[in-house]
């Protein structure tokens, strides 16, 4: 049995035995929402996705289910067309990568990043689904140009907490977990 949700984004991250029933969830979604939604409204915001993989399916569903307009940017062409298209978004190559500058989210989905310091400006926010290191190149060159960034930690820790919930049916104090999680990382 899978959850509608994950279902959508295509992936299970979340098993939960309900007497012997198994049910699948994603709470990968919560992970890119939640840490977003702290500091802004994602309504008519535009979001540059960088990257057309797994995790990235997760954050076009997150993003478009809250109403932003989604751009997805990926080496290759077709993958991103492909996903833009399932999620209602628009599809670009990274030959024109320059164009994040014109939006107001950058996600970075990819195992690598990409140079793209002299297109952000203090107007970003800039979320890094790799949470190891931390403040990553992207990230540290975001937070020099002015931008607001967000570290992938916060994005395990949400998808975590949602976890949690959904394993014991309890919510766990959000700086509990932050603290175990920041010592386990360190």
């Amino acid at each position: 049995n899978i959850d509608e949700v994950a279902e959508r984004i295509g992936a299970v991250n979340t098993i939960v035995n309900d007497d012997g029933v198994l049910k699948g969830y994603n709470t990968d979604w919560l992970g890119v929402v939640i840490p977003l939604e702290k500091i802004t409204s994602l309504k008519n915001k535009r979001v540059a996705l960088i990257g057309a993989g797994g995790a990235a399916r997760a954050v076009a569903y997150g993003v478009t289910r809250r109403g932003s307009r989604l751009t997805v940017f990926n080496r290759t062409i077709v993958k991103a067309q492909e996903l833009a298209k399932e999620f209602g978004g628009d599809a670009r190559s990274f030959d024109v990568i320059e164009e994040v500058r014109n939006m107001d989210i950058i996600f970075n989905a990819t195992s690598v990043g990409l140079y793209i310091k002299e297109f952000i400006t203090d107007k970003h926010i800039v979320f890094d689904a790799i949470y190891v290191p931390c403040e990553t190149r992207l990230l540290r060159e975001a937070k020099e140009q002015g931008a607001r960034i967000i570290c992938g930690m916060e994005m395990l820790l949400q998808q975590g907490i949602a976890q949690f919930k959904l394993y014991t049916g309890l919510d766990v104090p959000e700086g509990t977990m932050r603290d175990v999680l920041l010592e386990y990382l360190n």
